[in-house]
């Protein structure tokens, strides 16, 4: 199948996918089959990065890679960034607009998410690439079942690659998801 469109990856998604093959992590082989794909454009913020590098460094630390895998683990995110086949994304997460948006969404009982969460689906709702629509939407891909929840919640298209083989259809039409999250 040929896809066209962005993929934001939270820390999670992109842990397994820059895990995988050698590092079996859940839905590491989906976002694998579909990220690597022409026309996907898969992004991340700076804080996914952080978060997977700190991720890389305790698996590191308590021997679930060797110290050879951490350095080819990292070098492979830089060169993905380097070359542009993961693009990192502007958003202003420090603006308070946001900022306060993201405390709202952390401070609601209902919701069992961080702020850097709460911040990953204000990008995707309120950054660069909300113009796109229909099936460009973009898509946010977790394997965090809490964020996939409220990120639906809040009208963000959710792949979980966990439990799904590719993202969730749009209707080319109406620009609405042809199977229920």
């Amino acid at each position: 199948m040929t896809y066209t469109f962005n993929t934001f990856l939270d820390a999670s998604a992109l842990i397994s996918w820059v895990l995988y093959p050698d590092v079996k992590q859940p839905g590491g082989e989906n976002l694998h089959a579909v990220l690597d794909q022409p026309g996907c454009s898969p992004y991340t913020s700076e804080l996914c990065l952080t978060e997977t590098l700190s991720r890389f460094k305790w698996m590191r630390f308590h021997k679930e890679i060797t110290s050879a895998g951490y350095s080819m683990r990292t070098w492979l995110l830089h060169t993905r960034i380097r070359h542009g086949s993961l693009k990192i994304s502007s958003f202003e997460y420090w603006e308070k607009k946001y900022f306060e948006k993201a405390i709202t969404m952390v401070e609601d009982n209902d919701y069992k998410i961080d702020v850097i969460d709460a911040l990953q689906i204000l990008d995707v709702t309120e950054g660069n690439f909300t113009f796109f629509a229909g099936p460009s939407k973009t898509v946010l891909a977790t394997c965090d079942s809490n964020l996939r929840k409220v990120a639906h919640k809040h009208g963000v298209r959710v792949w979980f690659p966990t439990k799904e083989a590719e993202p969730p259809p749009m209707d080319n039409k109406s620009g609405q998801l042809t199977r229920a999250q």
